[in-house]
């Protein structure tokens, strides 16, 4: 799975609800991103706004929709602003940089290149017509919510005690009891943190143990009934609100927990659950030249997006 060299959208997921519409208005004129668009914005005084997005965001398609497609915000655009439309897959240095924003990410540069803002996901045109217009009226750098910078690496390689129990105090304290994983916004499985609670159950740890099959067996509401594979995530606590996205790194991390856990346990439900996924990747996301495709599309209607 390492030569992951395609993009494609395969509108075949399966969707619930009614469309968003776009507002009414014309669109948006993206430029490529280039050292070009940084030397006419520093000639004529221009903003560059840099919006990542990703070809199977569901979000994505609907800031295009309708944030990019409001008159005042292309209005604005078209004064102040050098509009570039960049697809994080086929930019991984970009979207490494700025991962922590997206997806849609939106990257607000000034004329000389100075990073102004930086936006995490989608926008309504209200808000994001204030944005372009506060730093039209003062270009300062602003935190719109930036993590704070990375610290320094170690001296030594060895993980220092005191930092091994805080980490090891967050992976229990972080999880969640009641309905599994870690986090309490949307649920995914955390494959790391998941890898960890299997080595530990290797070693003994019953609680560990009590983890890895809880967020496992709540993990089987992210498989596609129909043709399988996993979704990236659900919106609700109880793991039965799927995001239509099939990403193949997500594919991967399940089919590699699933198979542990089967070699660990022998249950017939994670075997299961890993052939579910498998039989995705051959059927859907295994190109004619044997590559893969690295994605699939949350919104199946192209042109439409779905809330």
């Amino acid at each position: 799975m390492r030569h992951l060299l395609m993009i494609a959208i395969l509108a075949v997921a399966l969707v619930t609800g009614g469309p968003v519409r776009a507002t009414e208005g014309g669109a948006v004129q993206w430029r490529d991103f280039s050292d070009q668009v940084f030397d006419e914005a520093k000639r004529d005084n221009k903003f560059v706004v840099l919006y990542l997005k990703a070809v199977w965001c569901h979000w994505c398609h609907v800031m295009e929709g309708t944030t990019y497609r409001d008159p005042a915000v292309l209005d604005a655009m078209a004064k102040h602003y050098i509009p570039v439309r960049v697809d994080q897959d086929s930019r991984p240095d970009l979207s490494l940089r700025y991962e922590d924003y997206g997806w849609p990410a939106t990257i607000i540069f000034g004329p000389d290149g100075t990073e102004i803002a930086k936006l995490r996901g989608y926008r309504q045109p209200e808000q994001f017509l204030a944005v372009l217009n506060d730093i039209v009226a003062d270009p300062s750098p602003v935190n719109y919510g930036d993590l704070p910078p990375e610290s320094a690496a170690s001296a030594t390689a060895r993980l220092p005690a005191e930092r091994k129990a805080e980490l090891e105090d967050a992976f229990r304290k972080g999880y969640d009891n009641d309905n599994g994983g870690w986090g309490d916004v949307q649920k995914f499985v955390d494959a790391q943190a998941m890898e960890y609670a299997l080595a530990l159950t290797k070693r003994g740890d019953k609680d560990a143990e009590r983890m890895a099959r809880q967020t496992l067996s709540q993990s089987f509401h992210l498989i596609d009934p129909a043709w399988g594979g996993v979704y990236q995530y659900s919106d609700q606590l109880d793991w039965k609100s799927p995001h239509f996205e099939k990403i193949m790194s997500i594919q991967a991390a399940h089919l590699t927990l699933y198979s542990l856990a089967y070699a660990q346990w022998g249950a017939a439900e994670h075997r299961d659950a890993a052939a579910k996924v498998y039989r995705y990747l051959v059927d859907f996301l295994t190109a004619p030249d044997g590559s893969f495709y690295v994605s699939q599309d949350a919104d199946s209607v192209p042109g439409r997006s779905w809330p």
